[in-house]
């Protein structure tokens, strides 16, 4: 009987009908026939349908289609065990990176769990899953070229360019770590990147771009709107808006302000010291003294446990260090950062008052040492307390100059 007989006399008896080589004709009981193609998937059999009889009406041609179905699966298994032998996709390196990954049945707690809030961790997704290529990417295959590529995203923008790329560096280096890949790190600064074009911050763009602050204009009437946001609790202002307050009078970075505790707040001597590991750059193991005014002590209010902290809230049971900026926005709508403050200080107490020595006060009071030669450290090193009391009392004064009622406190 010839094929082209069999398949006749197949499509006439409803049911399988092996033609070899695992080629199947399936006959329906409305006598209508189907070519499939049986294979193994590792311990189980799988059927491929390969087209009607219609469509193949010939035993060659369904031979063709089984034989093509084989190319092409052989295709993607060598593709899928490529891939395996690739190793994992640096989107789910970052992952692991910042959540954590399984190790001998016991989980490895990620990076982002030591961090606080959600910040850091969402720069990380945003900029190296969110953005560009480099997530599709295999681990192994990734290249200084390739990184140097994503980091051209950042066009105009050295700085977060510069994050990007320091925040790769600690995911490669993640990677080596783990024995997923071997060699030096391509996202290393001094290596090959270093000879590669994407907006690096160098002498010509290395700029410190100021933060943008507020006119000291606009600070009395600003300050006074921020007495008005209350908690519904007794009329008392929200926590978020004491520690900015605390911010204005003080000329400290909010994450001082809004981590400080009672057991640092001296009001007897009327100072405020800050531990140096709570210092920028850990103070480099000094503490900061800062002189307490009236004004400042209205808006901290009754002590509390030396422990406690002075502005409570969710955020490691003190407010968080982003929460001074959503209030700043809700009231003030000119350009202006928290940060910005320490600038308004500082252009204020030069243009607007004769006090005597009062750039290097400023300085001192807001612990900038570090672009001062050693001489100038040293001198400013000196506890000048009383002096720099000066400068803050005319400060306080001046802020809440036009600031209307006495500020509410808790």
């Amino acid at each position: 009987m010839t094929p082209a007989e069999r398949i006749q006399d197949a499509l006439k008896s409803p049911g399988k009908h092996s033609f070899g080589n695992s080629l199947f004709l399936i006959t329906r009981p409305s006598g209508k026939g189907y070519w499939v193609q049986q294979y193994r998937d590792g311990i189980s059999f799988r059927s491929k349908s390969l087209g009607t009889v219609a469509d193949l009406n010939s035993y060659s041609k369904a031979v063709l289609a089984a034989k093509r179905f084989a190319v092409k699966r052989d295709d993607d298994e060598a593709k899928e065990e490529a891939i395996e032998a690739a190793g994992p996709l640096f989107s789910v390196l970052v992952a692991e990176y910042l959540d954590g990954y399984d190790r001998d049945g016991e989980r490895v707690p990620g990076k982002a769990a030591g961090w606080r809030g959600d910040a850091e961790a969402d720069a990380y997704r945003r900029n190296l899953i969110e953005r560009g290529e480099l997530a599709k990417m295999h681990v192994v295959k990734i290249t200084s070229q390739d990184i140097a590529a994503h980091l051209r995203l950042f066009e105009g923008k050295p700085k977060l360019a510069e994050r990007v790329r320091s925040h790769t560096q600690n995911v490669m280096a993640f990677a080596i770590a783990r024995e997923i890949r071997a060699g030096d790190n391509p996202a290393a600064a001094n290596g090959p990147l270093a000879h590669l074009p994407w907006p690096k911050l160098d002498q010509a763009n290395n700029v410190v771009v100021p933060h943008p602050a507020m006119p000291s204009a606009d600070v009395p009437k600003f300050f006074r709107d921020l007495q008005t946001i209350p908690t519904g609790q007794g009329g008392d202002i929200t926590p978020s808006a004491r520690a900015l307050s605390f911010i204005v009078l003080t000329a400290v970075r909010a994450k001082e302000a809004v981590g400080a505790k009672w057991n640092e707040i001296d009001i007897e001597n009327m100072v405020w010291t800050l531990p140096g590991s709570r210092m920028k750059s850990k103070g480099q193991g000094r503490p900061h003294a800062v002189p307490l005014t009236s004004q400042m002590l209205k808006v901290i209010g009754e002590p509390g446990a030396p422990d406690d902290y002075i502005f409570p809230g969710d955020a490691d049971g003190h407010v968080g260090e982003k929460s001074p900026m959503h209030t700043l926005r809700t009231l003030y709508k000119g350009d202006a950062d928290v940060h910005g403050f320490r600038s308004t200080f500082t252009d204020w107490v030069v243009d607007h008052t004769d006090i005597e020595d009062r750039e290097r006060l400023v300085d001192l009071a807001l612990a900038h040492l570090k672009h001062r030669d050693r001489t100038q450290r040293a001198y400013l090193r000196s506890t000048r307390l009383e002096q720099r009391r000066t400068v803050m009392h005319r400060w306080n004064e001046y802020v809440c100059s036009r600031s209307g009622p006495t500020v509410i406190s808790s």
